[in-house]
């Protein structure tokens, strides 16, 4: 062997030499691991070229997709069945981003109405990480009590991204059937609505809410019902894609095949549209009517004493008219709404839990519905009215004017409601200016009956004196003292002077009322 030596191994060096090369490998492999998962997230992306060929697709807006850019799009969703688990559905969610915008979730709807739905979301935790969670909408709120445990049993996130530009997760979901639990849904045994929505956090587990305005690109999207477990059927929607006109005859085509739902079958658009012209008869009737005829009936009944059409003082044609056009409107607004919401009632009930019935759009259903009742019940209460001279007189005056104020009050606090919780049907909604010109509203009116009130008292105490003035004359005599007359004539006139700031005050209250009532329609209707 020429000299070369053989080095001999013991087995102390043997088993050493193990030990180093263990320990290499376990470092290797934990750098594989490392660098596999950094490969992992940063090609974490929604793939477009599988949409209709190894996953159902739903983009916004329709035909947003070219190839597999999806630059364009404001939201992308998928779905399949998971193939390695029963029972379970493979969810992605892209959606773009900016500053303001912390989640993106997925809202699971029987009814394409936000209340009672369970929701699924993806929140950017610590600069670009992304954890997934369970939330469930109570009423129009969102809440998450319940969540951790249910987590654990029916949500994993398989991948994420979180770019300047964007937001995107892949989560596998179970569906547990026949749940009545939110937080374990049941996702296969009906069709669902599917709500897309993004917006603020104010941590990874507590989602804020979205943008309320139906013209902003950050406005929830919401698609016809779909059967999330179907298999992927047509063609690569990359092939569609590549021809545009192709694509748009296909969304153009879903669009106008969209079913109602609902008792009456009414589609999103239509049930949205009565909402709104609920919204605009309620502030017509008590707004521009009811206000304005309760203030006539309170300051106007000693004017105008000679002028009375068909026997009837000018006041009282005024409160009358308006009242009857209020209840109209009133009724008819109702049954839009119950119409709109399929006969639901959407107001506190027994079977609702406590948070679902102290929720603001449930007080203002509650308290829209006493307010309406009351001013039904108001014709048929003056059908009741006896003569000036009959002893119960009084009474009736009394439950007249209760009734009819207890509504007017109940009927502000619903529009108040509604100014502060459904800022949907309100036009550029983020500034509050339909929020400010109610309580604007409320403020003038109520100055405008405190001056008034001042005025009316004024009026009486002056009558009492030019009253007493006149029984003194009668008993001194066919003719008065110099002194006599004088005061009573500065009495007179001070009345008369009274008159003209009513009338003033009226008029102004007429412009406010039908001024904010416009505006107020206006800011709907935009």
């Amino acid at each position: 062997m020429s000299g070369r030596r053989i080095a001999k191994i013991t087995p102390s060096s043997a088993k050493s030499i193990v030990f180093r090369t263990s320990g290499l490998m376990q470092r290797a492999i934990l750098l594989a691991y490392v660098f596999l998962c950094a490969i992992q997230n940063t090609h974490a992306a929604f793939d477009a070229t599988e949409c209709s060929v190894t996953k159902n697709c739903v983009q916004s807006p329709n035909g947003c997709v070219k190839g597999n850019d999806v630059a364009v799009c404001e939201y992308l969703f998928s779905y399949t069945p998971d193939p390695e688990n029963e029972k379970h559905l493979l969810v992605e969610l892209h959606t773009k981003r900016k500053p303001s915008v912390s989640y993106v979730s997925v809202g699971y709807s029987t009814d394409g109405e936000m209340g009672g739905d369970s929701v699924t979301h993806c929140a950017i935790s610590g600069g670009s990480n992304i954890e997934a969670h369970l939330s469930q909408n109570v009423g129009k709120s969102n809440v998450n009590d319940g969540a951790p445990e249910a987590e654990r049993d029916t949500l994993e996130l398989l991948a994420s991204e979180a770019a300047d530009d964007h937001i995107y997760c892949k989560f596998r979901q179970k569906s547990t059937q026949n749940s009545n639990n939110l937080m374990m849904p049941d996702l296969e045994s009906k069709p669902l609505y599917i709500f897309l929505v993004r917006g603020p956090a104010s941590d990874p587990k507590n989602i804020e809410p979205h943008s309320f305005d139906i013209s902003s690109p950050d406005f929830p999207f919401i698609s016809p019902s779909l059967s999330l477990f179907s298999k992927p059927k047509g063609e690569n929607l990359k092939a569609l894609s590549d021809k545009p006109e192709e694509t748009s005859k296909s969304n153009k085509l879903a669009e106008d095949t969209e079913t109602g739902t609902g008792l009456f079958n009414l589609k999103r658009e239509t049930k949205y549209f009565l909402i709104k012209f609920h919204g605009i008869l309620m502030i017509v009737a008590w707004f521009a009517c009811v206000t304005v005829a309760v203030y006539s009936a309170r300051y106007l009944r000693d004017h105008w004493p000679n002028t009375t059409p068909g026997g009837l003082k000018i006041w009282f044609h005024i409160h009358r008219t308006l009242n009857v056009i209020a209840v109209v409107l009133a009724v008819t607004a109702g049954m839009l709404i119950w119409i709109a919401k399929d006969i639901k009632w959407t107001g506190p009930w027994f079977t609702k839990s406590y948070d679902e019935n102290i929720d603001l759009g449930s007080i203002h259903s509650l308290v829209g519905l006493l307010a309406t009742v009351f001013a039904v019940s108001q014709p048929f209460v003056a059908l009741l009215r006896c003569g000036h001279d009959h002893p119960k007189r009084q009474i009736f005056n009394i439950t007249h004017r209760t009734i009819g104020l207890a509504g007017l009050f109940l009927a502000c606090v619903a529009i108040l409601l509604a100014a502060i919780k459904f800022k949907f049907i309100w036009y550029n909604h983020d500034q509050s200016l339909h929020l400010i010109l109610v309580v604007v509203f409320f403020v003038l009116i109520a100055l405008l009956v405190v001056a008034s009130e001042l005025i009316r008292r004024k009026s009486l105490q002056q009558h009492q004196r030019v009253t007493a003035i006149e029984m003194q004359s009668r008993n001194k005599g066919p003719k008065p003292t110099p002194s006599d007359t004088y005061y009573y004539q500065t009495q007179k006139h001070a009345s008369s002077k009274n008159t003209i700031f009513t009338k003033v005050l009226f008029s102004l209250a007429v412009l406010i009322c039908v001024g904010t009532t416009i505006l107020l329609a206006l800011l709907i209707f935009q």
